[in-house]
């Protein structure tokens, strides 16, 4: 006992250091083993709760709710998703009127006033009679990239000839959710204006898709002069800017002499298509006509550089 007792004097620090070292590595790996345990329960939380929304669609696949785009998990609720799934389950059906009231009315008014249009247009074109299998994808926020592809159940045969896609964006409509379809990502009403020489152009609408958009101007001419809005051989007659300072311009070979031209007392309407690419966090700061000339009724003419309206 006398010698255990001398060998624990002589040797005390070192005891006391192999004791705190091992109390403090056996803490060290409780504190981990408990946060792994705690990620891969969140983690199974997470899975559970996918499946608690994608477990209820009967017409389309949903193999994942991470963002394309993102690679973050999106916020998908079952009520949104089931709009989409209906949607599909409709056209599938053929019964092409109850697909077309999950459209939303900004939709219908910028791309299929009737039924008949829509079947035209949309049904016919995507699903052609056929009942298509279709898969989910989150692209960002309330926008999801659908993959048609034929029914190879329903067909006999299975093909990668005729897939289509489309992007489908979930909006709220008179306290429902409904679609913009076929790219449709958005409609806003800016109502932003600016007037020269008594003539006014007013931004009344954007429709934003995921390859372009197109901006509606109202034009008011109350006076006895007449305007001509641009060059049409000019790259850059109208175009938009956005904060960085680029250019955006206009889908200018769809448009003619007419449609630039401003009648004295007139007041028209102008849809010009832009070459701009859907981005979230993308703001356009202005819309610019380059070269806008006046004609007055005394046979004087006027040249107004970068007539600009600012968003």
């Amino acid at each position: 006992m006398h010698k255990l007792i001398s060998w624990y004097n002589n040797n005390r620090k070192m005891i006391w250091i192999a004791v705190i070292t091992t109390i403090s590595i056996m803490a060290i790996c409780y504190y981990l083993i408990n946060r792994i345990t705690e990620q891969v329960d969140s983690g199974e939380n997470v899975r559970n709760d996918n499946n608690n929304v994608t477990s209820n669609l009967n017409s389309v696949v949903m193999p994942t709710q991470d963002s394309v785009v993102t690679g973050q998990q999106s916020r998908t609720t079952e009520s949104k998703i089931t709009v989409i799934d209906k949607f599909v389950e409709y056209c599938n059906n053929g019964q092409i009127e109850e697909a077309y009231n999950l459209i939303s009315d900004g939709c219908k008014n910028e791309m299929y006033g009737t039924v008949e249009v829509f079947k035209t247009n949309y049904y016919d074109s995507v699903f052609g009679g056929s009942k298509k299998d279709v898969s989910v994808e989150n692209w960002m926020q309330d926008i999801y990239r659908l993959s048609f592809k034929q029914d190879a159940l329903a067909s006999g045969k299975y093909t990668t000839q005729d897939m289509r896609q489309d992007y489908i964006t979930i909006v709220e409509d008179n306290n429902e959710y409904k679609l913009n379809i076929n790219g449709l990502i958005k409609i806003t009403n800016p109502n932003k204006n600016i007037t020269v020489d008594g003539i006014t152009i007013n931004v009344a609408q954007v429709n934003t898709y995921m390859d372009y958009e197109t901006y509606v101007f109202e034009i008011k001419n109350p006076t006895s002069s007449e305007a001509n809005l641009g060059d049409l051989n000019s790259q850059y007659a109208v175009y938009l800017q956005d904060e960085e300072g680029l250019r955006y311009g206009a889908y200018l070979h769809e448009l003619g002499l007419q449609d630039f031209w401003i009648k004295a007392y007139q007041n028209k309407t102008l849809k010009v298509k832009f070459y701009n690419k859907y981005i979230s966090d993308k703001y356009i700061e202005r819309v610019v006509f380059s070269s806008v000339s006046v004609s007055y009724e005394d046979g004087y003419g006027n040249n107004i550089e970068n007539m600009q309206i600012d968003m």
